[in-house]
């Protein structure tokens, strides 16, 4: 296992973790709607921008770690 496979795993793993994280509160922020309390569902999704945004940028991260992978494996096939 490679340095750059470590660090793949860690950036997938943290954006995991924060998909589920705001998942969460997605649904209780449903749950907050449905007891007619949109003042508890505007609290529940603040900053929930911000969170997706990280995933957002970690997830572009790895698809670059990877598109570089592949370059470099396509390379060393052509050599």
């Amino acid at each position: 296992m490679t340095d750059r496979d470590i660090a793949t795993g860690i950036l997938a793993g943290i954006a995991k973790k924060a998909l589920v994280r705001i998942h969460e509160r997605c649904t209780e922020a449903q749950n907050a709607l449905a007891q007619d309390n949109p003042l508890g569902a505007i609290e529940v999704l603040a900053g929930l921008e911000e969170q997706i945004r990280n995933v957002s940028t970690r997830l572009m991260v790895l698809r670059e770690i990877t598109e570089i992978q592949e370059e470099k494996s396509q390379t060393r096939r052509n050599t």
